[in-house]
């Protein structure tokens, strides 16, 4: 392990390695620096500092830029500079490259950007979403005239608030509950690509209530009936019989099994559940 050299002509004088890169580790006051030096010649410092990274104690390390740029007398300043926030207990390279990673994107317009380049090729069961388009104009007609120039980390959950009221006062409630859905993803990638540390639409309720359809199941007299009506068929006004081809039979009384089935199924599933509730 070469030791860094303590002066400037010297670390000058060092010369490439023939293949690879050689780092040289500084020592004494120097302690925590080093010198990468590459078979093209080119130098670059990094600091190396202890710091706690998911419960354990690592050894980071934080590039300050190339030689001779920096020199040496530069490269300790820094040095000096970065142990100071070690000491605070911040870590230095992971919060700088997530501070950068949050400016590359400054308004919410940039986010939505993008979220539609991966939004447009995500399958869903397999299939590309159809249903960008509309998402595409929600975000036109209700996100972006609210918060469009935010910043993503600095949206609150009164800006939600609000965009979803414009929502419902220009168009209804069901569509504000859309709106709301659609802000969930957006936010919710934003927060996976670390471009946030919060979703500001947690704990946001939907501000309609949804119509849920409900479809009575068939009685047995139903199902008898219609059983015979494909064994049968109908009778007309005038008694004479429109039957039914055989195939058709065997697809419309297969469909019928099947139907039949699922609704066991999911009787019986109910009932385990209600058991061990």
């Amino acid at each position: 392990m070469p030791e860094l050299p303590k002066q400037h002509v010297q670390i000058n004088a060092i010369k490439p390695p023939e293949a690879g890169q050689v780092d040289y580790y500084g020592s004494g006051k120097d302690a925590g620096l080093m010198l990468r030096v590459s078979h093209t010649g080119r130098k670059t410092w990094f600091v190396r500092y202890w710091t706690y990274r998911k419960g354990k104690e690592t050894r980071a390390k934080k590039t300050i830029g190339r030689y001779p740029g920096i020199d040496l007398k530069d490269a300790r300043e820094e040095k000096t500079s970065i142990f100071a926030r070690v000491d605070k207990g911040e870590d230095p390279a992971k919060d700088d490259k997530t501070h950068k990673r949050k400016n590359s994107i400054k308004t919410i317009d940039e986010l939505i950007t993008v979220f539609f380049e991966e939004r447009e090729t995500e399958k869903y069961r397999g299939r590309v979403r159809r249903n960008v388009n509309d998402e595409r104009s929600m975000t036109k007609c209700y996100i972006t005239p609210v918060i469009g120039s935010y910043a993503p980390h600095t949206v609150t959950n009164d800006d939600i608030d609000e965009v979803l009221s414009k929502a419902q006062e220009t168009c209804s409630g069901i569509r504000a509950n859309r709106v709301l859905a659609l802000m969930r993803v957006l936010f919710k990638y934003a927060l996976s690509k670390k471009y946030i540390d919060l979703n500001p639409t947690e704990g946001i309720e939907p501000p309609a209530k949804e119509n849920i359809r409900e479809i009575d199941p068939p009685q047995k007299h139903e199902l008898k009936e219609l059983w015979n009506l494909i064994e049968n068929g109908k009778r007309d006004s005038s008694n004479n019989p429109a039957q039914i081809s055989k195939q058709i039979q065997l697809v419309l009384e297969n469909s019928l099994v099947s139907l039949l089935r699922e609704l066991l199924s999911i009787r019986l599933i109910i009932f385990l559940w209600s058991e061990i509730k």
